[in-house]
């Protein structure tokens, strides 16, 4: 076990990709690794245990195994334990350890994007239609993605009517899918859909692989959250992408990556 890192499984689906991205780095060094799947069930927000769900991982790479750490594993480690944070690299983390948190996964998700492209093969219900037109972004104006990074700022009409017509200088047969978690910030930029020309449509859906499998398919992409920018990251089909934050990872390794400050939805 001096050999061994055990990576704590949480977050979102754009943070638990970044841990395979991790684990296959480190793996790569020699070092064995390990998840811990337990402690995500003590987690309690609101009386409620919140849903992060090893089975991401399993779902949207079927085909990669992963060893899981013991209970008894995780216990013997917790001398080793380092708690980490975005603005964190883990680089040059050696075992024995105990990762929790979530580091800077970008340099990560950089180095085995072709790795992961090959292996993330999703088993959904339903797959939507391919369409060489599409222009797809994640769009949420709930309450509680106000204020959380992973899933986007509030979004303003602003930046919406920038980007929508950027992307319509590349293509006037653009179609506009937007998927919401919440079906009420529709309602609130509908007056400013009714009164384009743009064709729009809309999915209610939080499922994040689902979500992810279609932003893969994308011609363009506009991105107000975490989870677009992963879709830009490992698209092979993405000819413009349009960001509201600076990300050099995409910018300075994907041509036609536009930013637009939403400083109206701040």
């Amino acid at each position: 076990m001096q050999n061994t890192i055990i990576i704590r499984v949480q977050g979102s689906l754009v943070s638990q990709i970044g841990f395979v991205a991790m684990a296959k780095y480190f793996s790569d060094k020699g070092y064995r690794v390990k998840f811990d799947t337990f402690v995500n069930d003590l987690w309690i927000r609101d009386n409620n245990p919140l849903g992060c769900c090893y089975n991401l991982i399993q779902e949207a790479f079927p085909n990669l195994s992963f060893e899981i750490a013991t209970k008894e594993e995780i216990d013997s480690f917790a001398k080793f334990a380092i708690s980490v944070s975005p603005k964190d690299s883990a680089l040059f983390f050696k075992p024995p350890l105990y990762i929790c948190g979530i580091p800077n996964m970008m340099p990560f998700i950089s180095m085995y994007r072709d790795y992961l492209i090959s292996n993330f093969k999703p088993s959904l219900e339903q797959k939507r239609d391919f369409d060489s037109n599409l222009c797809v972004f994640f769009l949420s104006n709930s309450p509680l993605h106000r204020y959380h990074s992973n899933y986007g700022k509030l979004v303003s009409i602003e930046f919406l009517d920038k980007a929508m017509n950027i992307i319509y200088m590349f293509n006037q047969n653009v179609v506009f899918d937007f998927f919401v978690d919440d079906i009420s910030c529709i309602n609130s930029f509908y007056p400013y859909f009714k009164q384009t020309n743009f064709e729009c449509r809309y999915t209610h859906t939080n499922n994040d692989l689902a979500i992810l499998d279609y932003l893969l398919q994308a011609r363009y992409i506009v991105s107000t959250s975490n989870i677009s920018n992963l879709g830009r990251i490992l698209s092979n089909s993405c000819e413009v992408g349009i960001f509201r934050d600076y990300n050099k990872y995409i910018f300075e390794n994907f041509k036609n990556s536009i930013l637009i400050n939403d400083i109206g939805g701040r």
